[in-house]
């Protein structure tokens, strides 16, 4: 946890705050399918809500709810842009 003790005090975040950066690093890891399934979810995978237990993250679900409603648009238009050949995105929904 030294890592993540300056940033709460110079921004002001919250423990929610911290949890959802703590969850997010395992995520983006090289961490095993195992690890993941153990500290985040059994269907980490999945978007939203879907791929949070709550009791092992300590991330409220409406937060990632929140997160995935905001990233909808950008899914959408990256899509858009990969199906007419202007971006070399490889999302696509």
């Amino acid at each position: 946890m030294r890592p993540y003790a300056p940033p709460p005090q110079v921004w002001k975040m919250s423990s929610a705050d911290l949890c959802e950066i703590a969850r997010n690093g395992v995520l983006h890891s090289g961490f095993p399918h195992a690890c993941k399934k153990h500290w985040v979810a059994e269907e980490y995978w999945r978007p939203g809500p879907d791929g949070n237990d709550i009791h092992k993250t300590n991330v409220p679900n409406l937060r990632l709810r929140f997160r995935c409603a905001g990233s909808g648009p950008t899914r959408r238009n990256n899509g858009v842009l990969r199906q007419q050949g202007t971006s070399s995105l490889s999302v696509v929904t």
